[in-house]
């Protein structure tokens, strides 16, 4: 899902200007929780990443 919305994104923005982070709220989410969410942005960013090469 992260990758998608980031593939989606840069129709519009230039890879050098989209910057991957976490939407408001992770103060009230339980830390495994907050976590994974980081997890699922960082790979998801990677992911774009390697595919720009």
């Amino acid at each position: 899902v992260v990758a998608d919305r980031l593939r989606g994104a840069l129709e519009y923005i230039a890879p050098e200007r989209l910057i991957a982070a976490p939407d408001c709220g992770m103060k009230y989410l339980p830390r495994e929780v907050a976590f994974g969410k980081l997890k699922a942005m960082v790979d998801g960013a990677a992911m774009v990443r390697a595919e720009l090469g």
